[in-house]
């Protein structure tokens, strides 16, 4: 445009080798208001403030509660400019083992609960970071699937599952009717671990045998975990990745929106005001 001020448009466009209608298409494109810039501005902001993790289908929750009533396929095409998108991985399948159990899979698959504190699932997964391998030990309410202790360890050992259900025990102030549920793994079948749970009259449920989907919101957890910040992110050393992991835990916890459009400390706090 600057040029056109000190040249003649059929000089510019014999040079260039433009044609004039195209010389005034694109001039009009140019003046065209994009409809969408405040769209897309929200969307980068909901964007960073994920850790670059959300999808379409979340950004578009967190759009409506802003005011915006895009539909996700619009969300999708304003991400697809913005050349965005959200850092996922395949998650692997699991072939059906034989069924046998320790302890009677009483939770049986039924992954909601009428309130907080009533059913809880926990598992442990190993993370490694440059050459050490971590294990870490998670506890999740089935209510609003919220994170509620963790520990971890060098060792896979029975003082990691049990400092992490120390520490939910601790933070619950009712324990009337909670149940936990895991796989039958050696840790859970430790005399110390049940011990604890006798004590404090919490119910024990176990997956049959090498079944992992009755125990399908932890996995799916741990997938999200890895996905979301250990496939992404470079750690130093184990110190940077706790201190990490805690802040991703409460983003978890607090910001992190589910498919309901809600995070897990607003659905606690719907509960409790109910």
């Amino acid at each position: 445009m600057a040029l056109r001020q000190y040249y003649k448009l059929y000089t510019l466009l014999l040079v260039s080798n433009m044609k004039r209608s195209t010389y005034y298409y694109n001039i009009k494109s140019l003046s065209k208001i994009d409809k969408y810039a405040s769209a897309k501005t929200a969307i980068l902001e909901i964007y960073e403030k994920s850790n670059n993790t959300y999808g379409y289908p979340r950004i578009s929750k967190a759009l409506e509660k802003l005011g915006y009533t895009y539909d996700r396929k619009t969300v999708y095409k304003l991400m697809k400019e913005l050349k965005i998108s959200s850092i996922i991985r395949v998650k692997r399948r699991y072939k059906r083992g034989k069924l046998s159990c320790i302890c009677e899979n009483k939770l049986n698959r039924e992954f909601t609960s009428d309130r907080p504190c009533l059913k809880w699932v926990t598992d442990v997964t190993e993370i490694k970071i440059n050459n050490e391998k971590l294990n870490l030990s998670v506890i999740m309410d089935l209510y609003n699937r919220e994170v509620k202790a963790y520990s971890i360890s060098k060792y896979n050992n029975e003082d990691m599952v049990i400092d992490s259900l120390k520490q939910a025990i601790d933070k619950t102030k009712d324990l009337t009717g909670l149940m936990i549920h895991s796989d039958q793994g050696i840790l859970y079948q430790a005399n110390q671990f049940r011990k604890l749970l006798k004590e404090n009259n919490i119910e024990q449920s176990m997956s049959r045998r090498g079944n992992c989907y009755d125990n399908a919101v932890m996995e799916s957890f741990f997938a999200t975990l890895k996905c979301e910040f250990v496939y992404i992110n470079k750690f130093e050393n184990t110190e940077q990745f706790k201190y990490e992991l805690e802040k991703y835990i409460d983003f978890y916890n607090n910001y992190r929106i589910k498919a309901n459009g809600l995070t897990p400390l607003q659905e606690k706090e719907i509960y409790l005001v109910a």
